[in-house]
């Protein structure tokens, strides 16, 4: 049904994988934590969730910036 659909749609090739990678990598995009996330997928590792993930650098960038990193300039 799946490969039925995308070539109606004249999309590009759609994979069970592919609802996998956007499940995970938005439920993490959402702040649900990694341990969680891995349970919603059935996973026993948290490193194969982990390989699910296709967050962008931009959101990286993003979670750096809600650190707080005290310093001493006079140092």
């Amino acid at each position: 049904m799946l490969t039925k659909r995308w070539k109606q749609a004249g999309t590009p090739a759609v994979t069970p994988h592919d609802f996998r990678r956007t499940f995970i990598s938005t439920l993490l995009s959402k702040g649900v934590d990694l341990l969680t996330v891995q349970r919603m997928a059935g996973h026993s590792d948290p490193r194969t969730t982990s390989g699910y993930d296709l967050r962008p650098d931009e959101d990286m960038k993003a979670a750096a910036t809600l650190l707080h990193l005290p310093y001493n300039s006079s140092i």
